[in-house]
């Protein structure tokens, strides 16, 4: 018994910093999207990574509730939404002061 419990309080450890990882990775995007709205284009980067990254966390959207991991999924969710925001803006604005 003792040793599921301490596993799991290692779990949730280790859960906690996982999704305090998502959140702030979520505020930092924030700032490019900002940034984005701001000038009215994205430029210097590709949407490739950030598609294959948006995709990463739609399948942990499926995968960390799975392991019960529910602060990674809140983590998860907020990168995600960032993410989406992030690709919406990157197809709006892909020819400079291009609006659609």
């Amino acid at each position: 018994q003792s040793v599921w419990t301490n596993r799991r309080s290692y779990m949730i450890a280790q859960d906690l910093v996982n999704g305090m990882f998502g959140l702030i990775a979520s505020i930092l995007a924030y700032q490019n999207i900002r940034e984005a709205i701001k000038h009215k284009e994205i430029k210097g980067v590709h949407w490739a990574s950030t598609g294959f990254f948006t995709c990463w966390g739609i399948w942990n959207l499926y995968f960390y509730p799975y392991l019960g991991m529910w602060f990674s999924f809140v983590g998860s969710l907020s990168i995600v939404f960032i993410d989406i925001w992030w690709l919406t803006l990157f197809y709006r604005y892909r020819h400079k002061g291009t609006l659609r």
